[in-house]
């Protein structure tokens, strides 16, 4: 028998009757319900998520751009105190069936901005948007980070590449040749395959990329009230698999 139980049949007085008998039992369930929410709140577990995976599950699997950019996550005041511009669109428009298309299905807007999206992929939108600067247009890092998490993927960072000189054919498949005045040839046309300063580009913007992770990863773990459902890990992903891969291909050959 619980305490508060034992305490209502201490306190009930003989010969009352059943109604009031009833109702002290239905107080003492209500307030064992009570308590047990409130150990069952104090046990809950997050569950551990990498950033990475946390962004693809916001933007691929959740699509909460679509929410948040359609002014369907916010109430009209709110979307207008977080810069979010939305205008007046025709429900069966280009705009409708683009967000039908991009959605998988027909999104109910009989209460324009009350849509509901997940509060931890909300959280992470808003964070991303603070990577912009405050024209609201976004920055190198924020567009790869969307860009990449929205296809599930990572920037290529020409794996394997390497600076290769080629000679360039003709129509005939034949090295197209240099001629001097005289119409000799003295050299073969040559280009390069995989330019080395293209491989620095994409590797920049992989490091970009990742940087942005490491970035959200650190706010979320400073700041855990933003999420309600997930504590933010890694990234996992290296910070340069272009140097990993060297050191793979070294242990191999040793």
């Amino acid at each position: 028998m619980c305490f508060l139980t034992a305490r209502l049949a201490l306190e009930r007085p003989r010969g009352s009757g059943g109604i009031k008998h009833n109702r002290q039992e239905n107080l003492c369930v209500l307030e064992i319900k009570r308590l047990t929410r409130r150990a069952e709140k104090k046990l809950m577990t997050w569950e551990n998520i990498d950033i990475e995976t946390l962004l693809r599950w916001a933007f691929r699997d959740q699509k909460i751009h679509a929410v948040m950019e359609g002014d369907g996550g916010l109430l009209p005041a709110e979307a207008a105190l977080d810069g979010f511009t939305g205008g007046t669109v025709s429900r069966d428009g280009c705009h409708a069936a683009l967000r039908r298309s991009e959605l998988g299905t027909r999104v109910d807007e009989f209460a324009p901005g009350l849509g509901r999206a997940h509060a931890d992929a909300e959280a992470v939108y808003v964070l991303l948007r603070e990577l912009s600067p405050s024209d609201g247009r976004p920055s190198a890092t924020a567009g790869l980070i969307y860009q990449n998490a929205l296809i599930g993927a990572r920037p290529d960072w020409m794996a394997g590449a390497r600076t290769k000189v080629v000679k360039v054919l003709n129509r005939r498949q034949k090295p197209k040749m240099i001629y001097d005045r005289n119409r000799r040839a003295v050299a073969c046309r040559i280009s390069y395959e995989n330019p080395r300063q293209m491989i620095e580009y994409c590797r920049r913007r992989y490091e970009i990329w990742h940087g942005g992770l490491r970035a959200m990863a650190a706010v979320f773990r400073d700041e855990p009230d933003r999420l309600r459902q997930y504590k933010v890990t890694g990234p996992d992903a290296p910070a340069r698999p272009w140097n990993q891969s060297k050191v793979e291909k070294h242990e191999k050959t040793s």
